[in-house]
């Protein structure tokens, strides 16, 4: 069998309506439009996490299609 390579891609949603109206506190946070690493902060800890790719909530549809 040969090696297959799988490229995992992200994208990360803007906060709806609901979280808005609540106040709630922004968790991720991305390198750009398009990067590489999702950071995660809760409370008093940071995690990132590195994939393929990583869109953030401006990044459109078009974008998303054309990568």
């Amino acid at each position: 069998m040969g090696a297959t390579n799988i490229d995992v891609y992200v994208r990360c949603r803007g906060r709806n309506e609901r979280e808005v109206e609540a106040s709630s506190d922004v968790v991720i946070e991305t390198e750009g439009v398009r990067g590489g690493h999702v950071h995660l902060k809760q409370q008093n800890e940071s995690k990132s996490y590195a994939f393929d790719t990583v869109f953030s909530p401006v990044a459109d549809q078009v974008m998303i299609y054309d990568t």
